[in-house]
């Protein structure tokens, strides 16, 4: 059935089922590895990549948008953007960095280290979850007793 022949109750149950299944597919493991990064540039070289910040993205599709971008990396320095030697007011942080070689790439490494980001907090959750379990039980446990020790 094509969207345009569904009512607006069949089309809100289906986007709800799109984004059930997009949700459910996300809930992986990436198959691939973290993809190669280029070297840091020797003195007096530079390099022009891709970099992430990862900071944000769960806001939606315009903050992964802008979470990669263009990126470049002398020995001592790098900044965003495209690279303009020696410019004279252009910002820079300190060090020189690995990049991507490719906006592809830099999505991949993003999504790798949100997923494992979100594998330790689910970890985490989970293991709290087990101990306020095993608490309840202890004390579930302590009650069924006095209770016995009372008849």
């Amino acid at each position: 059935m094509s969207d345009m022949a569904m009512t607006k109750a069949e089309k809100a149950e289906m986007d709800n089922l799109r984004a059930a299944r997009d949700m459910a597919r996300a809930l992986r493991w990436p198959e691939y590895a973290e993809p190669a990064k280029l070297a840091v540039p020797k003195f007096g070289e530079f390099t022009e990549g891709w970099t992430f910040n990862s900071f944000g993205v769960e806001n939606g599709p315009s903050a992964i948008e802008r979470a990669v971008r263009l990126a470049w990396s002398e020995s001592i320095c790098h900044g965003d953007g495209g690279y303009r030697p020696r410019e004279t007011g252009r910002s820079a942080s300190q060090n020189g960095v690995q990049l991507f070689e490719t906006r592809a790439d830099a999505l991949k490494a993003m999504r790798l280290q949100v997923t494992q980001t979100y594998a330790r907090t689910l970890a985490q959750i989970d293991a709290a979850i087990a101990a306020e379990a095993a608490r309840q039980s202890a004390a579930n446990t302590e009650e069924i007793s006095t209770e016995a020790s009372n008849v």
